[in-house]
């Protein structure tokens, strides 16, 4: 996707260790978290690594706005350490993130029925115009209905997964449904780039990689194992979401989860797997899931920072800075939304994935 400049994992490394050294501390969240309004967030976040960011965003200030702005700077710093990380077939698997989700959004807005311009506003192409990869986004954008984006999309690698999830839509009316089978395309993705890179490195380097690849992929395996299961899918369907890596939770398991009779049944199953101890209690349906969901989120935030204290060099240190980039962004748009929606300040860091440092 993106031509290496630099093959050199010595400055890979040190441009890796700078930017996470401007990550922001569980201090920073809760700071902007008591910010007044948006133009008072906005004022604090010019003394941060994201001056320059948000002093591109134009008044009168708003959070979806704000959320542009935040995903354009992770956009940057992911491409930026791509170009010059040696081995980097993972780092551009994980930015094809950056292309899903915005076709997540396209193909949700064509469900509904949304016109052109109100879909266009929830789309921000910077990540695609980096790479060259804008097009795939705006044949799908410029279409005229679900169908006519699907047919847009084929041949390109999302193209099985957003035919199988209008048809599935179209059955269940679930719009989270395009998120589960955009998201598949990109682990699937992910699994073809680990079993490339796999090959190039020596033991301890795999190992390495290894623990940072497999979280994601049983985290997408069990929640939407779950999903499915909420949504009442047929099991054959269920079971074709579940991707077979090698790694991480047996597929036997999630075959488990997928024949279990119902979602507190499948949660059950979940207790034989190394996360039962992110497994919520005394909730059950949505609320469950989201609550996994952010434990999941909780302990790829330990993984990547524990890479840091473990990992001199190699690609390990670049892919967990992307994941920490990644949780940063979703932290800054969760409290931009909470402080528009004057929401309590304890309320929104609950949904903030940070090192919990608190103030003395």
């Amino acid at each position: 996707m993106v031509k290496t400049l630099i093959s050199d994992e010595v400055y890979t490394a040190v441009k890796t260790v700078a930017a996470k050294g401007r990550l922001l501390s569980y201090q920073n969240y809760e700071n902007l978290a008591e910010s007044r309004d948006l133009e008072d967030l906005a004022t604090k976040l010019r003394g941060t690594a994201y001056s320059q960011t948000v002093s591109k965003v134009q008044r009168p200030y708003k959070a979806d706005k704000l959320e542009m702005a935040f995903r354009e700077q992770f956009a940057f710093t992911h491409f930026s350490v791509l170009r010059v990380s040696p081995q980097s077939e993972l780092l551009s698997a994980y930015y094809l993130r950056h292309i899903a989700s915005n076709l997540k959004t396209v193909l949700k807005g064509k469900a509904f029925g949304l016109p052109y311009e109100e879909i266009s506003r929830r789309v921000n192409l910077y990540a695609e115009e980096l790479v060259g990869r804008r097009d795939v986004v705006v044949r799908a954008l410029s279409a005229q209905g679900l169908d006519d984006a699907v047919r847009q999309l084929a041949g390109s690698e999302f193209g099985d997964e957003a035919e199988a999830a209008a048809k599935s839509f179209k059955e269940k009316n679930e719009p989270q449904l395009f998120d589960v089978y955009i998201d598949r395309e990109f682990y699937s993705s992910l699994v073809r780039a680990y079993g490339s890179a796999s090959g190039k490195k020596n033991g301890d380097g795999e190992a390495k990689i290894r623990r940072l690849i497999t979280l994601d992929l049983d985290s997408f395996n069990i929640l939407a194992s779950l999903r499915a299961k909420l949504w009442d899918l047929p099991k054959p369907e269920a079971r074709g979401l579940l991707i077979e890596s090698g790694i991480g939770v047996p597929i036997g398991l999630l075959e488990d989860m997928v024949a279990a009779e119902s979602v507190n049944e499948a949660l059950h199953i979940v207790e034989r797997t190394e996360y039962r101890g992110i497994l919520p209690r005394e909730v059950s349906g949505v609320e469950a899931l989201s609550k996994l969901e952010d434990g999941f989120a909780g302990l790829t935030y330990e993984r990547a920072q524990h890479a840091f204290l473990w990992d001199e060099f190699g690609v390990s240190l670049a892919l967990a800075l992307v994941k920490m980039l990644e949780l940063e962004a979703r932290n800054l748009s969760a409290i931009a939304f909470g402080v528009e929606q004057r929401l309590d300040v304890q309320r929104m860091m609950e949904k903030v994935v940070c090192a919990k440092e608190r103030r003395s």
